[in-house]
Order: structure tokens, then sequence, then C-alpha cells
């Protein structure tokens, strides 16, 4: 149930998705995690690829979490068609992923000198989910992903 905290966190407006059916998807604990904040986010803070997103802070033990729930991407035709195989090689700044899981996309990327690591899931419906964080590895921003309700996500539509 959304509080007075996160429906004043969540613009008017999320690229035609209801906010109120976005906030649910970011909890107060998600997978052993405890949110910390929920508030919209911009292209200012390196989150919101494709416009505005709710974006949530997250805390576990000593790590911290920035995962946010990007409803401007349009319907996503590399989720639905791609079919390679999976992808792990070094980059000039570190090492990225790319594999499908259950019709979704998931990007993982590990940056050396920030030690910055991320997940990214697209799903097919142009939802994406992405965790953050400089303290948490990869497998810990994986489980904190998937612990999000990702078949709902995907199930998001656009208001007509």
């Amino acid at each position: 149930m959304a509080t007075d905290r996160t429906r004043a966190a969540a613009p008017a407006r999320l690229a035609g998705v209801d906010p109120a059916r976005i906030v649910p998807l970011l909890p107060e604990r998600l997978g052993g995690w405890s949110r910390t904040s929920l508030e919209p986010a911009s292209r200012d803070d390196g989150i919101a690829e494709h416009g505005p997103t709710l974006r949530a802070e997250y805390e576990r033990d000593r790590a911290t979490a920035t995962l946010s729930s990007d409803a401007a991407a349009s319907r996503s035709t590399l989720a639905t068609d791609w079919n390679g195989p999976p992808v792990d090689r070094a980059t000039d700044t570190g090492r990225e992923a790319f594999y499908k899981k259950d019709g979704r996309i998931f990007r993982e990327t590990f940056e050396t000198a920030s030690h910055e690591s991320s997940v990214t899931c697209t799903m097919a419906s142009g939802i994406v989910v992405v965790a953050i964080s400089r303290s948490a590895d990869i497998e810990a921003l994986r489980a904190l992903v998937n612990a999000v309700d990702l078949d709902r996500a995907g199930a998001l539509r656009r208001r007509r």
C-alpha cells in the first residue's frame, strides 16, 4: 500500500504508465534489503536513461544500492527478438555480460576504476529495472533485481 511519502514521490505522469503501478515494484523491504528513500529520478542522476524513473535507495549490512524502475522506454524488440548466446567480455573500463532469461534481457557491468557494479533487466514491454552500487557486488545486485516482481513489472502497460 502506498504511503503519503511514496505517493508524493511518484511523479504525476511517468511516461504514460500510472505511477501508482510503479511504486509497488520498489517496496520497503526487498530480498533482505531495506528501502531508505523513494523519489523521482532524472537524467542528471545517471539512472534515467530513457526518461523519468522512480529511484529507491536500499541498504543491507554495509552495502547500499540504487534500484530504479524506468517506464519510459518503448517496447523492446531486443528483449523479444534476441536469441543469441550469452556474452561475457572485457571492456576498456571493466567487464560486461549480456544474457536472456525468461524472455528478459539482462546486462551486468563492472567498472574497474570506480568499482561500480550494475544489473539491468529489460522486459519486452519496455519496462527496465536497474540496480547500481559501488559497495554491493554483481551477485547481490542480481538478487536485488530478481527480488522485484518482474512478472508484474513486465505486465505494465502505458495509459492511452
